[in-house]
């Protein structure tokens, strides 16, 4: 249990470290881009397309972060691997791949399957 709690809190340590890099390089290049392209639209358009792309990211990490707190709450109510759909337990190499993961793979493909309809 503690080596579990101990890997979550690593994945929520590297993902927030991840989140403040990408947060940080992005206003600084931002700045610098705005400051040294204004009268280029194309080399503007380049700076924001990355602007985008950093702004996806930092979304992308802030939902994984949210992910990893849920599982160490699962984890404090006792509920940890089991999946949410069907109340079996996820498989160890699933929790392995994705510490956060909520459910088993067969009911995740539903769970797409049923995004993509």
């Amino acid at each position: 249990m503690e080596k579990l709690r101990a890997r979550l809190e690593h994945e929520v340590a590297v993902t927030m470290g991840r989140l403040r890099a990408a947060g940080l390089a992005a206003s600084g290049h931002a700045v610098e881009e705005a400051g040294r392209t204004a009268s280029d639209l194309f080399e503007a358009a380049q700076a924001s397309e990355q602007a985008e792309r950093r702004l996806g990211e930092g979304q992308r990490l802030l939902r994984r972060l949210q992910r990893l707190r849920g599982a160490l709450d699962r984890l404090d109510r006792g509920i940890y691997g089991t999946c949410v759909e069907c109340e079996l337990p996820i498989p160890r190499a699933r929790l392995i791949v994705v510490p956060e993961a909520i459910t088993c793979v067969p009911c995740q493909e539903r769970r797409e399957s049923r995004r993509a309809a």
